[in-house]
């Protein structure tokens, strides 16, 4: 058997098949940006349908504003883009509405401000949450925001190892206050179709099966893929059935009513 290769993180690695890898180390001069590299891969994997064509992204934490060029390289002219920051000095320097680019002063903590620029946006096709990190800021976000994303859209939180460190805002292992042990809430609900309860800790729209598609856990990002999706349904086909308790063949009475035995 052939061993696993091995994942490698560092940032030469990622960038032998990640474009924005390879932009990423390339940006010498410019608006900084900060970014963990093994957290190209998983864009690109998450956000490549999105290339070339029309999309809408709301980044929580713009900062210095490099993100905002990374953007904008790799989704191409159709970006439309919307940045959140508690600071009022991203949206005096970098706000250009006239290539699309807004930002918004507020706190994601806050949701009042929070909810008024869901009802300002409408919806959006990708919410990256690069914010302060904290487990109410994460949580807050996710609970007020999550509808915000289209039915086909990403939900997309970083830095969430800052569940495991302390000094976060009820971070700490295994600590039920953290980001990290909120979201394995959120997986039990996936499963609705089967257990038919909801999380009286959770938001509707979060207890809501029907929008999540899939939730995937990588180093330091947790991603909801969001799509409308029906009730899972189990079915048999063929028309040879083994019976272990005999060992014998038999046609299922499906098949021989079918007349396919």
């Amino acid at each position: 058997m052939t061993p696993p290769t091995a994942i490698n993180y560092s940032s030469t690695a990622f960038a032998s098949h990640s474009s924005l890898a390879n932009w990423f180390q390339e940006h010498h001069s410019g608006r900084v940006i900060f970014k963990w590299t093994n957290y190209f891969a998983v864009y690109e994997k998450l956000f490549q349908k999105y290339v070339g064509r029309n999309v809408v992204v709301l980044e929580i934490g713009v900062q210095s504003g490099g993100s905002i060029d990374m953007w904008r390289e790799y989704f191409g002219s159709g970006l439309i883009y919307h940045g959140v920051d508690v600071s009022p000095w991203p949206k005096k320097f970098f706000e250009k509405k006239s290539d699309n680019i807004f930002i918004h002063t507020g706190s994601q903590e806050d949701r009042t401000f929070m909810r008024k620029l869901a009802l300002e946006l409408g919806q959006v096709d990708i919410l990256i949450d690069d914010g302060g990190h904290t487990m109410r800021q994460q949580i807050t976000t996710l609970e007020v925001l999550y509808d915000l994303v289209a039915p086909n859209g990403i939900f997309l939180t970083e830095d969430v190892h800052t569940s495991y460190a302390d000094g976060w805002d009820g971070s700490g292992y295994r600590n039920k206050e953290n980001f990290v042990e909120y979201v394995k809430k959120i997986i039990d609900q996936l499963y609705g179709f089967y257990h038919h309860r909801t999380d009286p800790a959770l938001s509707d729209s979060l207890n809501n099966v029907w929008k999540t598609a899939s939730i995937s856990f990588y180093p330091g990002i947790i991603a909801f893929e969001k799509q409308p999706i029906s009730k899972p349904e189990s079915q048999s086909k063929g028309s040879q059935k083994l019976k272990f308790d005999s060992g014998k063949i038999i046609c299922p009475s499906r098949a021989r009513k079918a007349g396919h035995c």
